[in-house]
This record gives structure tokens, C-alpha cells and sequence, in this order.
């Protein structure tokens, strides 16, 4: 599980100088505790939480998103290149928008029309569907695509055929094979 989006909002709670109890309340939790198992990556965070933290804290929205501490990255510039990387992770993957569409329950065409940002519920039913995809990367192209150094072995198509080339070898003039 990528517990990056529980690392950002305790980030974000460093930044504000306040508790996490204190934050809760600003957001409009009612229930502290979930807060707590948020930053403490007991779980993570839920779609409906991150709205209520975007909304509260709009102007830290990059930092709780990404990670990073930016202001510089417009919102526009991120919209554009979440749609080319959404494109780039297709073409890796060998395998069509209505594919990628259907296996994150999302509508038809969605990638193709995307001109607005990419919704924290969009990002967490990507994030479900493709854990070993780096939501990092795909909203602002930093880092890898992949997560980790073996992301290659997770990642293979459903479709992929593999296949053996029959060869025969020879070895000081004996032919082995």
C-alpha cells in the first residue's frame, strides 16, 4: 500500500504548527482517532477526508497532492501532464483507454476528456486499481513512473505472450542440442 498522500497530511501538519487533534476539528472531523491512524499509516486516508483537508487548507493543495513544498507548479501545467502521464502509463502498458477506464471504474472517455485536475477519489481509484503506479509522477511527472526497483516483474500485461526460440548450440565442434 502507498501510504504517501498519510505522509503528505502529516507533513501539512508539521507546517501548520498544530496538532493533529486541532486539525481534525478545522476540517470537520469528528472523530480525532482517524486523523491519528491517518499520519500514523494505520490506514489510509480516504477520498472523502482528503476533499475536507483540500478544501480547508486550498493554498497547501500541492503540498498535501505531491509532497512537495511548491508553489511555483501552476494548476494548470499539473492537469496537462496528469493527462500525458495517464497516456505514457497506457502505452507501457499496452493497453487502451476503455481498458485502463473500466479497470478503475471510471466513465467512459474520461481520459480522453480530461481537461480539468484529476480528483482525489479519480486519484485514489487509479491508486486501487494501479498500486504499483507512482501517483507522485502522475500528477507532476517527478520521479519514477513505477514504484520500486522491481516494478517491471509487477507490472507485466495480462496479455503478453511469452515465447522460446528453438536454437541449437555447438560447443568445440559437439553439438549439444
Amino acid at each position: 500500500m502507498d501510504y504517501q498522500l498519510n505522509k503528505n497530511i502529516a507533513m501539512l501538519i508539521e507546517r501548520l504548527g498544530i496538532t493533529p487533534y486541532d486539525f481534525s476539528k478545522k476540517i470537520g472531523n469528528k472523530r480525532p482517532d482517524n486523523i491519528y491512524n491517518v499520519i500514523n499509516c494505520k490506514v489510509q486516508v480516504s477520498p472523502k477526508t482528503l476533499d475536507k483537508i483540500i478544501s480547508t487548507f486550498p493554498d497547501y493543495k500541492h503540498l498535501v497532492i505531491t509532497g512537495v513544498d511548491d508553489e511555483s507548479a501552476g494548476e494548470g501545467e499539473m492537469t496537462m501532464s496528469a493527462k500525458q502521464h495517464i497516456l505514457q502509463f497506457l502505452e507501457y502498458l499496452n493497453i487502451g483507454q476503455a481498458a485502463f477506464e473500466k479497470k478503475v471504474g471510471i466513465s467512459n472517455g474520461y481520459v480522453n476528456n480530461l481537461k480539468g485536475s484529476i480528483g482525489s477519489t479519480i486519484i485514489s481509484k487509479i491508486s486501487s486499481a494501479y498500486p504499483e503506479l507512482n501517483s507522485t509522477w502522475l500528477l507532476t511527472g517527478e520521479g519514477e513512473m513505477l514504484k520500486g526497483k522491481d516494478a517491471d516483474m509487477e507490472i507485466r500485461p495480462a496479455h503478453t505472450i511469452r515465447y522460446w526460440i528453438d536454437a541449437d548450440a555447438t560447443a568445440g565442434g559437439v553439438q549439444l542440442f
